[in-house]
């Protein structure tokens, strides 16, 4: 009786973990997509994608300083590349600070296509 509820006790330890590190991962995934969404779809000057970014970051609850935000443009590409850091509690009362990056290239179209809307 003993071992189960130690064994079940475990798993729901392991549950807890899986489940707040899987979101913290989910929200990274939509923070990173918006960032992309927003260079793609809406040409803007490094600075004013800087300060979009931080909005995107405070709308998705990212602790993210802009300085950590790198902006380049080689030829028709935009890359974009950040990090930050965020502290996920594992176990109970356990934080473990958590690295999160992303790299984007995104190729900016030169011309437009029929029916699209004047930039």
């Amino acid at each position: 009786m003993i071992r189960l509820l130690l064994k079940l006790i475990v798993a729901g330890l392991l549950a807890n973990a899986v489940y707040r590190l899987g979101s913290e991962y989910v929200t990274h995934l939509k923070f990173r997509e918006a960032i992309r969404d927003t260079v793609l779809y809406k040409p803007i000057t490094d600075d004013e994608l800087r300060r979009k970014i931080g909005a995107l970051a405070e709308e998705y609850d990212v602790p993210l300083r802009t300085q950590a935000v790198d902006v380049r443009h080689v030829g028709d590409q935009v890359l974009v590349d950040g990090s930050y850091e965020r502290r996920i509690e594992l176990l109970p009362k356990v934080e473990v600070p958590w690295q999160f990056s992303w790299s984007i290239d995104v190729v900016i179209p030169t011309t437009l296509l029929p029916g699209a809307p004047p930039r």
